[in-house]
């Protein structure tokens, strides 16, 4: 990352901090929701490409990166699971194993029930 990028994001950081409190005057929740997980998002981007003292990180292993941000991923992906079915999304978190290769591996076998999504 270089200091041009590091500066794009944290306007857009600053324009996210605006927007969102523009939305949660109007009361859309949902919104907000958006804007912190983008925020969220280019926070880890500049903490990643930003050391100690502001200066630049250098480019690292790139498969190490392209572990890394899936490795986020999956993460962002449980934490909106969690929303919804908190016993799942912990079986997520204490099942799939992440290193040099990414593995759901649960304690025990489980026989999923799975039933057709209906819209009411």
């Amino acid at each position: 990352m270089d200091r041009k990028a590091v500066d794009q994001y944290r306007a857009k950081y600053q324009s996210l901090v605006t927007e969102k409190a523009e939305a949660e005057q109007d009361g859309d929740h949902q919104r907000v929701e958006e804007i912190e997980d983008e925020m969220a998002q280019i926070a880890d981007a500049i903490t990643a490409g930003v050391g100690k003292g502001g200066k630049l990180c250098k480019a690292g292993d790139k498969r190490k990166n392209v572990r890394d941000a899936f490795r986020n991923a999956v993460n962002r992906a449980i934490k909106q699971i969690e929303k919804w079915d908190k016993p799942l999304a912990e079986h997520l978190k204490a099942s799939i194993k992440h290193g040099n290769e990414v593995v759901y591996r649960p304690g025990m076998p489980i026989a999923w029930d799975v039933r057709s999504i209906v819209n009411a």
